[in-house]
């Protein structure tokens, strides 16, 4: 007889992006993301709600980790607490995962980890399924927060019918942030013609850039000079804040159809 096997697919679905669909591969977690902030030396508690929509029963496996991305990072076992750490999902279950969160007196800015959830199929058949789902939990420190926006560099080219404005938004703070934007667009003597969104929900960690893309699709790329100007803030964590940073251009399209920049600015 041949031995059942196993065949581990590490499925991570980060919450890094603010994902819609929490169920993949038969397991969901909600909330996707978690962003939240507590106050130094401060408490905070919540709840994942696991959800198996598979006709068999799974284990689940907790297994916070420490943030890969900072070299500097607080080992996560020394803030975050999550019971239970391993339990059994029946078939079309539904689980509770309990997680506290403490928040030593001396830490600034946030910490920050990647909490998955790795589940296996019973074993008994040919091949045993294993998938990990991974939620991205962000802890701000109230207080210590430090926010630094730029537009590092904006770029603008013709792409079809489209003009294709791309923002480098760099971040010199300490947290993160998942910047909305916008770039509005103006002719040669300052009359706004139109604006368009700039694609939301990627994050920009302390000390990271990030590429953002927005798209002007007019009824037709006239000859002549154009001003734009991308407008950015720092999203919906921070809301209640009335700051944005903005970087604007000022391009010609040429008899030749092509663009040239001639001139940037920074405010």
């Amino acid at each position: 007889m041949r031995k059942a096997f196993t065949i581990a697919l590490l499925i991570v679905l980060i919450g890094i992006f603010l994902s819609s669909s929490p169920l993949f591969a038969g397991i969901g977690v909600e909330p996707t993301v978690i962003e939240i902030g507590v106050s130094p030396g401060g408490k905070a508690k919540g709840i994942f709600t696991v959800v198996n929509d598979g006709s068999e029963s799974v284990q689940v496996v907790v297994q916070p980790e420490t943030w890969p991305r900072k070299k500097e990072a607080m080992d996560v076992g020394s803030w975050l607490t999550i019971k239970p750490e391993e339990f059994k999902l029946g078939p079309k279950g539904t689980g509770k995962v309990k997680y506290k969160v403490t928040v030593p007196e001396d830490v600034k800015g946030e910490l920050m980890s990647m909490v998955f959830f790795a589940t296996t199929a019973p074993a008994g058949r040919a091949v045993n399924i294993m998938t990990r789902f991974g939620v991205a939990l962000y802890v701000m420190v109230k207080g210590t927060e430090v926010l630094g926006g730029e537009v590092s560099e904006l770029k603008v080219k013709k792409d079809g019918g489209k003009i294709h404005f791309m923002a480098f938004v760099e971040n010199r703070g300490n947290v993160h942030f998942r910047p909305r934007g916008k770039v509005v667009i103006e002719d040669g003597g300052g009359k706004k013609l139109d604006e368009v969104e700039i694609q939301y929900g990627w994050p920009v960690f302390p000390g990271d850039k990030h590429l953002y893309d927005g798209y002007w699709e007019p009824e037709e790329i006239l000859l002549g000079r154009y001003r734009a100007i991308a407008i950015f803030n720092y999203g919906d964590i921070y809301s209640k804040l009335d700051k944005q940073f903005e970087k604007d251009i000022s391009f010609e399209v040429t008899d030749k159809g092509e663009i040239v920049t001639t001139r940037v600015e920074e405010k």
